[in-house]
């Protein structure tokens, strides 16, 4: 339900869907399989992020997620796998350092826990606060490529 009022809220979903419109139903199952699929296989995958002061057990403090995935390389369709940081965050938690909290996180996880070294992200051209959170990150942009039908940096 959390990841569901994410996809669907029309704010958000300008920074996570190719068209721009809330993602249906069965793009978040379908996320949320992967997610299985990324710990089984993987150890790693999305993370729900709530804030420290709410009880997710009520199901209350849901801001987002945060994670890494393996992921097809834009740069080189076809090639090998990379390793990708993917984040998405309700708007009211907007602009409060959360990203940066849980992007840190979980580079930190993927990099002590399991040894992965080279982590890529993504982003739309447009999104500027993405851009700059890649870049607190210690990311480095490398080129462009088209992404979901997408310019993306």
């Amino acid at each position: 339900a959390d990841l569901r009022r994410l996809h669907g809220n029309a704010t958000a979903v300008v920074t996570l869907s190719a068209d721009g419109r809330p993602l249906a139903e069965a793009r978040t199952a379908k996320a949320l399989a992967a997610a299985e699929t990324g710990w089984t296989m993987d150890g790693i995958a999305a993370f729900a992020l709530h804030r420290r002061d709410a009880d997710p057990g009520k199901g209350d403090g849901f801001i987002g997620y945060a994670g890494i995935r393996r992921a097809a390389n834009p740069l080189d369709p076809g090639g090998a796998d990379v390793w990708e940081l993917l984040y998405g965050l309700l708007p009211a938690a907007w602009g409060q350092g959360y990203g940066t909290e849980a992007g840190r996180a979980v580079l930190a996880d993927a990099q002590d826990r399991l040894g992965i070294r080279t982590i890529w992200a993504w982003t739309l051209w447009t999104n500027r606060a993405s851009r700059a959170l890649m870049a607190r990150l210690g990311f480095v942009q490398v080129g462009g490529a088209v992404y979901s039908g997408l310019p993306h940096v």
